[in-house]
């Protein structure tokens, strides 16, 4: 697969005439761009009433009240953070514009397929089912090797008003010939450091009794969970030899298999596409870790279904049980003593 690929055209300025067909063949959704427009129209239309209250207040300085020179200064100073705005949204806009390009035409030349923008993605990962707003973008998908797999960004917002936040990862995500339970691999690389304690990066905390112990070093690298009554299934799937590959290629990432499906989750920051080194790291991964997963679980049959020609899985290995987190029963903790603290003292004063 890599020994093929042709990553040229992601370090190339690309013309007027290939960002026009490139926006042809895969129009931006109307209403975001809209909106970009309606908000940059504002920027800069509030620096141009500044500029123009500026003047008036300089000319005034000078010619009446020199020590208000100062005051008409901040007027500019508002000025040129409203146009500043402006251009760097152009800027970015036109980035953005061109990296996109870049990664549809890299899909174009090596036989691939390039979605823009799609939203709402129907996918069971433990990501994809948090906040709202939900959306792909800048995919690259193969539906016609060996093994079927996508490679994009995925963002979702959670909160409201200015309460809100929006995150982006980079996910991969391949087919597996069958149904599976649920596995989540939890890389030790990507959890946080807090009071000597490891906090999961993950957006689930799972059961203790689900954790299940390895092998080799893939311990020091993973932690993995699968369904109590499932832990011989998670055995006969990752056997040292796809262990040995996951630590080769994906410790850096949180992995999961559920439904039909795998995902490698970079939850930390989202994958610059047109980064030809890092493509080839995750054609890679597919290569190795996909194509081995596809081995490993083309012959998979839920004993408890009794009978292998049905493709799936038993209610009780569907999902993973989960927990609340300490970490966020601590933090609830603090946020309650935070507001209503100083009312239960004021008792006692």
């Amino acid at each position: 697969m890599r020994a093929t690929m042709n990553y040229s055209i992601l370090t190339q300025v690309l013309t007027k005439e290939q960002i026009d067909q490139f926006e042809r063949r895969y129009p931006a959704q109307a209403g975001v761009e809209r909106g970009k427009k309606i908000i940059k129209t504002l920027f800069i239309v509030f620096g141009g009433i500044f500029v123009f209250f500026g003047l008036q207040s300089l000319l005034f300085a000078l010619f009446t009240e020199p020590g208000i020179v100062v005051s008409s200064l901040f007027l500019f100073l508002f000025t040129a953070f409203f146009w500043g705005s402006a251009w760097y949204m152009g800027y970015s806009s036109k980035k953005q514009q061109q990296d996109s390009a870049r990664i549809a035409l890299f899909a174009e030349q090596n036989g691939l397929e390039y979605v823009r923008v799609f939203d709402n993605p129907n996918y069971t990962g433990m990501f994809f089912g948090l906040g709202h707003s939900r959306a792909l973008s800048d995919v690259i998908v193969s539906r016609h090797s060996d093994v079927k797999y996508e490679i994009g960004n995925y963002t979702y917002t959670v909160g409201g008003g200015k309460h809100q936040h929006t995150y982006t990862i980079g996910y991969i995500r391949i087919a597996t010939p069958r149904h599976l339970p649920q596995i989540v691999l939890d890389a030790s690389s990507n959890n946080a450091r807090i009071f000597g304690g490891n906090i999961s990066n993950l957006p689930a905390t799972f059961d203790k009794d689900q954790k299940m112990r390895l092998e080799g070093d893939f311990d020091k690298h993973f932690t993995l969970y699968a369904p109590k009554e499932y832990q011989q299934d998670a055995l006969y799937i990752f056997t040292p030899d796809l262990m040995a590959l996951m630590i080769d290629n994906t410790k850096a990432y949180d992995s999961e298999l559920v439904d039909n499906q795998m995902f490698i989750y970079n939850s930390q920051v989202p994958f610059k596409l047109t980064d030809g080194l890092l493509l080839e790291r995750l054609f890679k991964i597919v290569e190795a870790v996909g194509v081995k997963t596809d081995t490993q679980t083309d012959q998979y049959a839920d004993a408890r279904i009794g009978d292998r020609s049905r493709d799936e899985v038993a209610v009780g290995g569907k999902r993973l049980k989960r927990r609340l987190s300490v970490f966020a029963v601590i933090v609830f903790i603090f946020i309650i003593a935070g507001f209503f603290g100083p009312f239960i003292l004021s008792f006692f004063e």
